[in-house]
């Protein structure tokens, strides 16, 4: 039985391509990202928030669906303490989920945990 060499090096060549392509189909895979901190800057109209020194997407769907510890609706404002999580893609930080952690209607600032 003899064997072709031709065939030989498109099979291999046919393996390497395949072992390439799950590589990068891996490194593909979708990073994700959570944190906890105190809403410095909101901008609703431009979708942009900063919490803790980071900017971040969110859109206005996930503001509108924004709750606090027991799960009721909030509206989001500067200072209020919240947990978040969603994606990164490239260098933007996207969120699909909020909640607010911590927050004095009266003083309009967030509490520390533990604080009356």
């Amino acid at each position: 039985m003899e064997r072709n060499p031709t065939r030989r090096f498109f099979l291999q060549l046919l393996a390497i391509g395949l072992l390439c392509w799950a590589q990068g189909a891996a490194a593909q895979g979708v990073n994700t990202f959570e944190d906890v901190g105190v809403i410095q800057e909101l901008d609703p109209i431009g979708e942009q928030v900063v919490i803790g020194d980071r900017h971040y997407i969110l859109p206005t769907a996930v503001a509108r669906q924004a709750t606090d510890q027991h799960g009721a609706p909030v509206m989001l404002q500067p200072g209020m303490l919240v947990s978040v999580y969603g994606t990164i893609s490239g260098r933007s930080y996207q969120i699909q989920g909020i909640r607010v952690l911590r927050w004095d209607e009266q003083k309009g600032t967030a509490k520390r945990w533990g604080e009356q």
